[in-house]
Order: structure tokens, then sequence, then C-alpha cells
């Protein structure tokens, strides 16, 4: 049944919410009333200020859980949610507030949300403290700010309380839990109110790119991933293994934050890292996912802080889980335009 097409719906989700606000006046005048505003705000119609409601907002939950390895998904979520909500408050003059999402592994888009809802005036929430799972786990660990919890669930059907209250107790964030770095300061960055600067893409005419191995040249040769061009990659031809590498001298040196790696289809990476270079002997590295698993045919790289270097090597640490390949069809490299 799709509720967002049912007035009917809309109607009796409105007649339950009458009744919670006026069970709440009844003893509260004081604070404010948040709703959920589900499932969705376009059959409306039956607005709340026909109940004489005041002090109050509406929440709103956005996810796109399927397509939770899609960055141009999770994108659209993110700039369909700001420009709905903006509309919706600005027209029913109703403060509004996310108050729970999660956009999974794309730290980018989490920022420019974050950003946006700002510069809209959007009150919003990082909802969760702590999150059992990993970053890359299917629940989206990567909403909490400590993750990938090394506990034992206790067995809440036979322990008794003394028991269950044992384990909870020696679970201790600092000992059980990884600290989501990255993620704390995104969303600590944004909790003033501050907004971003766009990306601008690095001119790609200089550059000089190698790679560890190509398939079939000269059909997959290292410059179709910069020829801006999706129908056209270059490929490892082999399955992905620890050590094969793609470099890039930008022929100066240049300051980037953002890496955009486009794959086809799943020929993604399971595990990486980047590294800089000032003199393409010498490389420190600046991101790592160990994991194994890839997390998407549009992956982002962000390094820790924004760097300045003329190499960057992008090499893969391991396998991938499922043996494949390695391909790039379109390699960006960006960096915040400061001056707007």
């Amino acid at each position: 049944m799709n509720f967002d097409a049912n007035p009917a719906y809309e109607n009796l989700k409105y007649g339950f919410y009458d009744e919670i606000y006026n069970t709440v006046r009844a003893i509260d005048t004081n604070h404010i009333v948040i709703f959920e505003e589900f499932m969705d705000w376009n059959v409306a119609t039956n607005r709340p200020e026909r109940a004489g409601w005041t002090n109050y907002m509406f929440d709103k939950h956005p996810y796109d859980m399927p397509n939770r390895l899609s960055w141009d998904a999770q994108k659209n979520l993110a700039n369909t949610t700001v420009s709905t909500m903006s509309a919706i408050q600005n027209q029913w003059n109703v403060p509004l507030i996310v108050g729970e999402f999660c956009l999974y592994y794309f730290s980018d888009i989490w920022d420019d949300f974050l950003s946006d809802l700002n510069k809209n005036h959007i009150s919003w929430a990082n909802w969760n403290y702590k999150v059992r799972g990993t970053i890359y786990e299917s629940g989206g660990g990567n909403w909490g700010y400590y993750n990938t919890w090394d506990g034992s669930d206790p067995d809440l059907m036979h322990d008794t309380d003394a028991e269950i209250e044992a384990i909870w107790a020696a679970t201790k964030t600092s000992e059980h839990y990884q600290v989501n770095t990255p993620h704390i300061n995104i969303v600590s960055a944004r909790a003033d109110g501050s907004t971003n600067y766009p990306y601008v893409a690095l001119d790609r005419s200089p550059w000089t790119v190698t790679a560890s191995s190509s398939s079939l040249l000269p059909y997959n040769p290292v410059s179709y991933m910069i020829d801006g061009k999706s129908t056209t990659r270059w490929s490892t031809g082999t399955a992905q293994t620890e050590g094969q590498f793609v470099l890039v001298d930008f022929g100066q040196q240049e300051n980037f934050d953002k890496i955009v790696l486009e794959h086809d289809g799943n020929d993604y990476p399971g595990s990486y890292q980047v590294e800089i270079s000032q003199d393409g002997i010498n490389f420190t590295q600046v991101a790592l996912n160990n994991i194994h698993i890839g997390f998407g045919p549009k992956m982002v790289l962000l390094p820790s802080i924004p760097q300045t270097a003329r190499y960057v090597k992008i090499s893969l640490t391991g396998p991938h889980t499922i043996n494949n390949w390695w391909s790039i069809c379109e390699l960006n490299i960006l960096w915040r335009n400061v001056n707007g």
C-alpha cells in the first residue's frame, strides 16, 4: 500500500497526532512537541495549523537503504531531502529537524548534507553515539561516533539479571569500540552551523598516469580513466592482489582533499591505501581501507586532512572477497574552493 498517495491515511495520521498533541498539552504547555513526518510530505493537505497547534516541529528520517552502495543514490537522497524540507519549512512556517539518517560510507555526502541543512536553517542531530557494527556493514555503522563493538551479547532469554548486568557493565566505550574519527570530525565541523565550500576538480590535462598493469592493450590503457568518458575503462585484467596500483603525477604540486574513482560494475577495490609523494620515490600514507569488501562502484577516498603533493598513489592492500578485476572508468581528484 502506498501511504504517500493516500489522503485517508494522512487524515488518520494527523488525527492520531491531534490526540498526542492534546494529551501532552493537557499536562505541559511549555515544551516543544516534535512529530515525525512519516511517510512523506507530498499529501499532507490537512496541515496541523487547522488544530491550533503551537510550539511544535516536524522531524524527518531520510534513508535509501536498498541503494546503500550507490554514491549517486545517497547524494540524490541528501539533495532531495534538503530541497523538499526547505520548501515545506517556508510554506508551512514550521521548524523542521532531521533527527535520524544515514548516508552510509560516503563522508563527503555527510559533510555536504549537514552544510546544506545549515545553509537552509534546518535543524539536525547525529542520532547515534555508539554502533555495534563496522562502518562497512549493511546496517550502516558509520552513523555512530564509536563503532565496531567487540563485546559479547548477553542471552536475554536465559542469563540472570546479574549476568546481563555484568556483561553490559564490562562494555566500556574506550575499551570495546573503535573511535570513528572521520565522522566525529565532520559532525563537529558543522555543529556550529557553518557551511562548506564547493569542490573543484583539478585539471587533468597535465597529468601523467601509470599503473602496475593494464589488460588487453591497446583496449584498456590508463589514459581511459581520465578521458572524460564513463564508457571506457582501464583494467588490470587479473584478479585483485596486494600491490596493484595507479600512480598520478600532477606535473606540479597541487592541493587536494578528495579522490573519486568510478568503476565498471563490481570491479571496485576491496581494500586500498592512498599515498602521496613530493618526489615520486618517498611516499606517505594518508588514507586506508583495509576491510577487503569494498563499498560500491563510485568510491570517494578522503585523506584525513587536505594534502599538498605532486604524486598520488592508490594501491590495493589485498584481494576483493569476490575476486574481481580492478577497473577504473573515471578518476578525478578535487579540492575545496575556499574562495566560493
